[in-house]
């Protein structure tokens, strides 16, 4: 492991001096400007949002424009549109900055750097995305999708879930494809994402867009073929079991305080989660990953929850300081590694 982590490093150091310092020094020059200007949005979003209340607040008791604000419900709905949309239009030019500067790193820089873990790894950046409540216009870019692209298949890949919780529309974004220690993997940085609809006290309809979940999957295969379908649920997330699997009791304490598991086969599905297994999977829960899984045959479908989008760059951290990256590319390592972790590449247990 101390080898492979100072081969990363090594790669990575050569890497940046033979081929990507020119190109990082200039998207430094860049990441100063973009930094600035996501800061100063950021910050005018907050003094807008403050100074509409204390405007609101200020009006003398005695004005009968203060009567008339407090006392009926629609301009108090009206004036909190007019917040809401006000910051959301900040916020999306924030967040417009933001998505600007990582794509161009993303596409200079990432693409390249992610062979620092396998030559064999194809890493496809995510496109331009916009905050949740805006999901809607997003769509309007999206009139016509590539029906034979690689991240459409994915897309339908992901369908096939019995596991994840309701929702209307999948938004992929950064992919890492191909094989790792000589082994195929794939890492599906996805969101689903729910359409609501609701109507506001005059009866009248709206919809709205809600993240029922984000995060990643990592798919790969096992040596060993099990006969039999298990669901490994991280407790308190929005996963569902699927229909006619049945909960497993097992002996760990410490296991079961973290995970459900659900099974059609119960004698089959402790045979899978072995003491060992099981204590890996409290290990990857204590090294920082929160995950669940769904093992079908030899295929393999890890879930990684996530609270905010991963393989991003740090916007606030110079990108000519090639130490910088580290936290990225390690971010997909730990994925990767599940494959060791859990000893996949065993044919005689796990």
């Amino acid at each position: 492991m101390t080898n492979k982590t100072a081969e990363i490093y090594n790669y990575i150091a050569n890497l940046y001096q033979n081929e990507l310092k020119d190109t990082a020094e200039k998207l430094e020059k860049k990441r100063k400007i973009y930094s600035f200007s996501y800061h100063f949005f950021t910050v005018f979003a907050i003094l807008v949002t403050i100074g509409i209340i204390i405007g609101l607040f200020n009006i003398p008791y005695d004005n009968p424009n203060y009567q008339i604000i407090m006392s009926d419900n629609n301009t108090m709905i009206f004036i909190g549109g007019i917040v809401f949309s006000a910051v959301s239009i900040i916020w999306g030019i924030r967040t417009a900055i933001f998505n600007h500067y990582a794509q161009e790193v993303k596409n200079k820089l990432f693409k390249k750097l992610y062979k620092a873990l396998d030559k064999n790894l194809n890493y496809i950046p995510g496109t331009f995305k916009l905050p949740v409540c805006f999901f809607g216009i997003e769509q309007l870019f999206d009139l016509f999708p590539d029906k034979t692209g690689t991240k459409f298949i994915l897309e339908q890949n992901i369908r096939k879930l019995k596991i994840l919780p309701s929702y209307d529309y999948i938004k992929i974004d950064d992919v890492i494809l191909g094989n790792y220690n000589n082994r195929e993997v794939q890492i599906i940085e996805f969101s689903l994402i729910e359409k609501q609809i609701y109507r506001d006290s005059k009866g009248r309809r709206h919809e709205r867009f809600v993240e029922v979940f984000h995060g990643a999957l990592f798919q790969t295969s096992m040596e060993k073929k099990i006969k039999t379908n298990i669901f490994i649920k991280q407790k308190g997330s929005s996963l569902v079991c699927p229909d006619r699997l049945q909960e497993v009791k097992l002996e760990s304490n410490e296991f079961e305080k973290i995970y459900s598991v659900y099974s059609n086969d119960q004698i089959e599905s402790r045979y899978f989660l072995t003491t060992a297994t099981m204590d890996n999977f409290i290990k990857l829960k204590k090294s920082g990953l929160k995950l669940s899984g769904y093992i079908s045959g030899n295929k393999l479908n890890i879930l990684v929850h996530a609270s905010k989008d991963m393989f991003e760059p740090d916007i606030n951290k110079p990108i000519n300081n090639p130490n910088n990256y580290f936290d990225i590319i390690f971010q997909a390592k730990m994925i990767l590694d599940i494959i060791t972790n859990l000893k996949l590449e065993s044919k005689t247990g796990l």
